[in-house]
């Protein structure tokens, strides 16, 4: 982060790649608990127009100047629906299982509440940065730090419920 601040002067191109960065990760995650392949197709030509739009919307309309609140809104329009999709799946495919111990299944909750919360957060962020309004920016910077308490919370509850897969026993040479 200090690295960004020395030189551009804010860490704003960092928060680009940032969005960019979780948008992928989320999408590879779904992409690979998704066993239908025409899903999986979609989510490869979503993924690919998502980073032409990240990219005008960086380098275009909003700029390296501001939170990239577009990208951030088409990534929540994204990842939110291919989370309900897997609530969908879920549902139907596993009717006997209690739910809050499938460990995607938690992510997902914390997820679509994160990414939710932060639509309207960084549009509504962007607007008290050019009003130069410090007060309710760095208000909002603190419901963002609750939002991502709240997904590192359901994260670590989706990793505390991964259970270690059983290594085969391999015989060593003696």
């Amino acid at each position: 982060m200090q690295v960004a601040i020395a030189l551009w002067q804010y860490n704003l191109p960092l928060v680009h790649l940032n969005t960019i960065g979780e948008a992928l990760l989320y999408m590879k995650v779904y992409h690979d608990e998704f066993v239908d392949e025409k899903t999986k197709r979609s989510i490869r030509v979503i993924a690919v127009i998502f980073l032409v739009f990240a990219a005008l919307d960086s380098f275009w309309l909003e700029g390296f100047g501001r939170i990239n609140s577009y990208t951030n809104l088409a990534e929540s329009i994204i990842i939110i629906s291919l989370g309900l999709l897997y609530f969908e799946r879920t549902l139907i495919g596993r009717r006997r299982t209690q739910l809050q111990r499938v460990p995607l299944f938690v992510a997902t909750i914390g997820i679509i509440l994160y990414l939710s919360g932060t639509v309207v957060l960084y549009l509504a962020t962007n607007h008290f940065i050019q009003l130069n309004d410090e007060y309710n920016t760095r208000l909002m910077y603190l419901i963002n730090s609750v939002l991502v308490l709240v997904l590192g919370l359901l994260f670590s509850r989706a990793f505390i419920l991964v259970k270690p897969q059983p290594q085969p026993h391999t015989l060593s040479a003696r």
